[in-house]
């Protein structure tokens, strides 16, 4: 007599995707599939609307899906262009191994700590781009900020922070891990359009005095200082994951 065969447990129901995710999706073959280059336009967000057959709120979604992956730039008033550097391949190695449990993105934080600590070991001479720290920073103070602005000001200071190592493995490595945790624990924001509950009063205030501590630090020549910001600021954003995935569930 032939048993039943048991449920294999390493398989899941799959869940329902959400259309953004769907057109995001879509809108990486379609780069892909014309080739288009580095600071190529995308078709507008009422074209693709238009030809995808769904909302606008939903493109504006999907494309900022794809901008935390940092594969397009969402610039304001002027449209959507193609933004493909090195590290996107490995961002896409992270999406596909990725595992999405809250101990896997709390593993993820802890990689990403230590990248940012290998500036101590890699480089004898930390020599940032002060220019892009600073309108990185800028953005980050803005109390007026969308989200859109948020994760990518966020992701660009932290990565004009790695690359004062001068590595530029180390760089990509940091932005495509950054860029994934940001993908992950950010989601419910752009579906929601709301920030979380950490990030407004007070805590918003802490949150730019941590920043500004981590700018000063790095453009006054202060190693120590600045690695004792950088081991504060990843506590708080493990805290604030942690936070971030309560809210969400």
């Amino acid at each position: 007599m032939v048993s039943k065969a048991e449920p294999n447990p390493s398989l899941e129901r799959v869940r329902h995707t959400r259309l953004a995710d769907k057109i995001a999706d879509q809108l990486r073959r379609y780069i892909a599939a014309n080739e288009m280059s580095v600071g190529a336009r995308l078709p507008s967000e009422r074209q693709l609307a238009d030809t995808l057959g769904t909302s606008r709120t939903t493109i504006s979604q999907a494309l900022r899906i794809l901008a935390i992956a940092g594969l397009v730039e969402v610039r304001p008033g002027s449209g959507t262009y193609i933004r493909i550097d090195p590290y996107t391949l490995l961002g896409v190695s992270f999406d596909v191994m990725f595992d999405p449990d809250p101990d896997s993105l709390a593993r993820l934080a802890e990689f990403r700590h230590w990248i940012e600590d290998g500036l101590f070991t890699l480089a004898n001479e930390l020599s940032f781009e002060a220019d892009n720290l600073r309108n990185a920073f800028d953005v980050l103070a803005r109390l007026d900020i969308s989200i859109g602005e948020f994760i990518e000001a966020d992701a660009s200071f932290h990565v004009a922070i790695v690359a004062g190592a001068q590595n530029p493995y180390l760089t990509s490595l940091f932005e495509a891990v950054h860029r994934q945790i940001l993908q992950v624990t950010y989601t419910g924001w752009i579906e929601s359009g709301h920030s979380p509950q950490w990030l407004s009063g007070r805590e918003r205030h802490q949150h730019i005095d941590m920043h500004r501590r981590i700018r000063d630090a790095a453009l006054d020549g202060s190693p120590q200082e600045l690695r004792g910001a950088l081991d504060d600021h990843s506590a708080s954003l493990e805290r604030h994951i942690e936070i971030t995935q309560k809210e969400l569930r």
